[in-house]
């Protein structure tokens, strides 16, 4: 698979998430956020009015995707989120979740 193919798959699957997301009643705020060596696919509004912050992982053809989401990567999206809230000035509770993907 070139790189050029897993990154359309990735943007495919982000479109999907947020789709639903809006479906569901979130609000999304930004997409693609990115400091330092993390980044957040999806800043949303829960429909409870708190941040929600998501992780998608897409994959064709099988397997669990959200286990490509390991401790060393847990640790960098949750930096990446309280650099989110420093500079936006949240201090309410946040939360973080996994959108897992499998397209067919």
């Amino acid at each position: 698979k070139t790189m050029a193919e897993h990154n359309d798959l990735g943007k495919y699957g982000e479109q999907l998430a947020s789709e639903y997301l809006v479906h569901k009643g979130f609000k999304i705020i930004r997409k693609n956020y990115r400091s330092g060596k993390g980044e957040i696919d999806i800043i949303s509004i829960n429909p409870k009015g708190k941040y929600t912050f998501f992780e998608v992982k897409t994959r064709k053809g099988g397997g669990e995707p959200e286990q490509a989401v390991n401790k060393k990567k847990i640790k960098l999206l949750l930096e990446t989120i309280e650099q989110y809230k420093y500079e936006n000035k949240i201090e309410d509770e946040t939360f973080l979740d996994i959108l897992a993907i499998l397209v067919y």
